[in-house]
């Protein structure tokens, strides 16, 4: 069960002779609760450990719900942005695009299924690094004593706020440069191009936008080819080459 945030959040707790802050210790402290951290606390679980969450309690897909932004598909396919063991657990054979409110619903429905035992809600403002623990403080006045630190959030991305807060309808017959792709850049592609504006994309030669590719006379997503995927596509790409 999810601990109240005010309660004893670790292996041991120490005040401060004079009476002040508390210093909560615990071996790992894990900053953030959003979709990049679920396998690591998955895997935490299961073997038994003990661990801290802190995390404000909205995510970066929540404040684009919030900002009523969710309007667009994602560029990559399920296959690629789902879990190995939720496709597994799934039987997802044949592969899908989720639309944004789609992939945000799932990424909710995980994080009640593997809620940590304790979860902290407070937001980190800082982390002091030392030769053998790290201090994490917060907001709200914490101090966590941890030996291990995951920082697990993208809150400091300057992209964030200007997927949440652009005014994009104020832009238009505009030419406007976007150094980033996949889902954040086809967000912010798909609201600007309506609105007569040229949008040029810088990219590290994967052009995201496009869903298939053809590669010697077969579709494939472009995911699909990507390192980790291409293995089980070699043996194919082989035998029609030579």
């Amino acid at each position: 069960m999810q601990r109240d945030s005010r309660s004893n959040a670790s292996d041991s707790c120490n005040r401060n002779a004079d009476g002040g802050t508390e210093t909560l210790h615990s071996e790992l402290v894990i900053v953030g609760f959003g979709y990049s951290v679920i396998p690591l606390v998955r895997e935490l679980q299961r073997e038994g450990r003990r661990f801290v969450v802190i995390s404000d309690g909205e995510s970066v897909w929540e404040q684009l719900e919030r900002a009523d932004r969710l309007d667009f598909d994602l560029v990559s396919s399920a296959h690629s942005s789902l879990f190995s063991f939720e496709l597994v657990k799934q039987r997802k054979v044949s592969d899908s695009y989720l639309t944004a409110r789609e992939f945000l619903e799932h990424q909710r429905a995980l994080r009640r299924t593997y809620a940590p035992e304790t979860l902290v809600r407070d937001r980190v403002v800082e982390i002091q690094n030392h030769s053998d623990h790290s201090l994490v403080l917060t907001r709200d006045g914490r101090r966590f004593h941890a030996k291990h630190v995951v920082v697990a959030t993208a809150f400091k991305r300057e992209l964030m706020g200007v997927l949440s807060e652009f005014d994009f309808d104020a832009t238009s017959g505009k030419t406007v440069v976007i150094n980033t792709s996949g889902d954040s850049g086809n967000m912010i592609a798909a609201k600007l191009i309506p609105r007569d504006n040229r949008v040029i994309m810088l990219t590290n030669g994967m052009l995201t936008l496009d869903k298939l590719v053809r590669v010697l006379g077969k579709d494939y997503t472009l995911d699909q080819l990507e390192y980790h995927n291409v293995r089980q596509h070699l043996e194919v790409l082989l035998s029609v080459q030579y």
